[in-house]
């Protein structure tokens, strides 16, 4: 009669190996047995049962995990009497598969750029391909360290997505890979071809510069604005101009690094600008520069302008009195007089009135004094002379007795 049969185990709990593992089989006789030797045997789809090669008749196999290793072990045990070899009964059998690691997924970036900002956002999805096993889990790696904490997807999710806001430490080589769970144990993929990701600091920020520079501008006046690059040799795209955070469209080309204004008051505001450069098969956007403050405000109302004697006409010889009238609330402030635009008189006030009034005297009239006569006021605010608007023209004709 054969010998009791060994029992045949394996050194882990699962059936399942990737190539190259390494597989142990353990043949155990019954504890009252004396035993020779042990020998294995293999079922597969492929052959008869056969004798596995092993040479030292151990206990125990180690094989190196392939795929024409794959199929039912079974062992079992003899000893060496006088009458001759006395085998076993085969032992229970252990099925083991060998089979490839998952393939890899593909990891993408969007947007897809060659260079990032630091500052900007970038999303990493991990997709495997597509196949019946259930994804257990992703993970995501920077030049081979982890980067996050393994995540289970949703049943209703077949990829992995994260995402990152930039900064120049994460410049580098991103992979990912997933994991399947058939029964018995949890088998990683192949890594992903890597994706590079190169974060790079926006350019310099350029300097804004107003002419002429005033702390306060009048309405239809004029302000050209310059956008300054920081020193280098740096091929611009293109620039713009905004205001209070919103960007303006000038006329002409955003191309120009000069916007010329004629303000009105609606045009106060803080401005800024940027410039943008052509890299990495991208235009980059500097950093905005500082602001500039701009202060707009309308003309003062014109001033009073009378005449006495009231008619306009005078004969060659007679005198004129022109009475210009103005509300003053400064302590430096002054009256014009205008003949055909040219300013002919002027007068600073010296104190604070609520109403001032200057007059200019024609006397013993001439034909060369006859013109349009006007007159405006102005104060000092902000640093500079602000003039009112001035008043409508009275036009004096001298003509010969």
């Amino acid at each position: 009669d054969p010998l009791p049969a060994p029992s045949l185990s394996l050194d882990r709990s699962s059936q399942i190996y990737l190539p190259g593992e390494q597989v142990t089989l353990t043949c155990s006789a019954p504890a009252n047995q004396w035993v020779t030797g042990y020998r294995f045997f293999l079922l597969n789809e492929l052959q008869e049962p056969s004798t596995v090669p092993h040479p030292n008749g151990g206990a125990q196999l180690a094989l190196i995990a392939q795929k024409g290793r794959a199929g039912s072990y079974t062992c079992a045990y003899w000893r060496q009497e006088s009458s001759g070899e006395i085998s076993s009964g085969n032992s229970n059998s252990i099925s083991i598969t060998v089979r490839d690691p998952p393939a890899a997924p593909t990891l993408t970036l969007s947007p897809p750029h060659q260079l990032y900002l630091s500052g900007e956002s970038v999303q990493l999805t991990c997709s495997p391909p597509t196949g019946n096993e259930a994804v257990t889990r992703f993970q995501f790696s920077k030049e081979g360290k982890r980067i996050f904490p393994p995540v289970v997807p949703p049943s209703s999710s077949y990829s992995d997505v994260r995402n990152l806001k930039l900064k120049p430490g994460d410049s580098g080589s991103y992979t990912c890979r997933y994991w399947i769970h058939p029964p018995g144990r949890e088998i990683q993929s192949l890594e992903s071809p890597p994706v590079t990701i190169t974060v790079t600091r926006p350019p310099a920020a350029p300097t804004l510069s107003q002419s002429p520079l005033h702390q306060l501008y009048l309405s239809e006046e004029s302000v050209q604005l310059t956008c300054s690059l920081p020193s280098g040799d740096v091929a611009i795209t293109k620039f713009q101009f905004s205001k209070n955070g919103e960007r303006i469209f000038p006329p002409g080309s955003s191309y120009s690094d000069v916007m010329n204004l004629t303000l009105w008051s609606w045009d106060s505001g803080s401005y800024t600008c940027q410039y943008w450069i052509h890299l990495s098969g991208r235009e980059i956007q500097s950093v905005e520069s500082p602001p500039v403050s701009i202060s707009v405000r309308a003309r003062r109302l014109p001033p009073k302008l009378t005449v006495i004697p009231p008619h306009r006409i005078l004969l060659r010889g007679e005198s004129v009195n022109l009475t210009c009238s103005a509300s003053s609330f400064s302590t430096q402030s002054g009256i014009r007089f205008f003949r055909d635009g040219q300013r002919i008189d002027s007068g600073e006030l010296l104190k604070s009135w609520f109403h001032v009034s200057t007059s200019l005297l024609l006397s013993n009239v001439s034909e060369s004094q006859a013109g349009a006569y006007s007159c405006d006021y102005w104060k000092i605010e902000s640093g500079r002379e602000i003039p009112s608007e001035r008043t409508q023209p009275i036009f004096i004709t001298v003509i010969g007795k």
